[in-house]
């Protein structure tokens, strides 16, 4: 019978790297870093934690280890290790509330606010909303997190090597659409008789924005 590699590692958050056209840019997001099937009977494991973004990007590589550390855990055979970028439940809340609102004054459906507007409704999140966050509070507390980007890579833990850093490509979960009109006929609501828009597809879903660089340490 073949011996199996076990190995006890520690994983740590570097820096997460975007591109202009992704839907992170800017503020807190929620960071997920979790592990498939890592060892027999054991489906997955994972750990978020807020991280703060600037321009596409989430460094952490200068801070104290108890910032980065997200997973530490035994592996066998082979895993997954994947990493997820979503928005907090406030947020989202928020997010959603927004799109409906701007699209109660545009006469449009809240669901193509976004489509239209790019990503300014994401960034409304960011705005001291005083009287919307609270009146939201109760909302967020049902709220799933929306994924925003996604990313895994599979790995043997006999090829791991004492330290090592792992670059993650992360890809969109949605498609982005803009919304155009033709001509100059007028419009009454989205889908209505005489309705002359169209959708254009600006980013599919699975479109690869950047990569997450996680440092991955073997204890034993």
């Amino acid at each position: 019978m073949a011996t199996t590699t076990k190995r006890d590692i520690e994983i740590l958050l570097e820096r997460i790297e975007l591109a202009g056209n992704a839907p992170v840019r800017g503020g807190m997001h929620n960071v997920t870093i979790e592990l498939l099937f890592p060892r027999l009977m054991v489906a997955n494991r994972a750990f978020s934690r807020p991280c703060r973004f600037e321009k596409g990007v989430s460094d952490c590589s200068a801070a104290p280890w108890c910032k980065r550390i997200f997973l530490k855990e035994s592996v066998e055979y082979r895993f997954g290790l994947g990493v997820k970028v979503s928005n907090g439940a406030l947020e989202t809340a928020i997010e959603g509330f927004m799109r409906n609102l701007i699209g109660a004054a545009l006469g449009v459906g809240g669901d193509v606010v976004e489509s239209r507007l790019g990503g300014f409704v994401g960034d409304m999140g960011s705005i001291p909303f005083d009287y919307g966050k609270k009146k939201l509070v109760t909302a967020a507390n049902s709220t799933t997190p929306r994924i925003l980007l996604e990313g895994m890579v599979d790995l043997l833990p006999e090829e791991l090597t004492p330290t090592q850093e792992i670059s993650i490509p992360l890809c969109t979960t949605s498609d982005l659409y803009r919304k155009l009109t033709v001509g100059h006929a007028p419009r009454a609501r989205e889908g209505a008789a005489g309705d002359s828009s169209i959708r254009k597809l600006l980013r599919p879903a699975g479109t690869e924005v950047g990569q997450a660089i996680v440092k991955l340490n073997v204890l034993k």
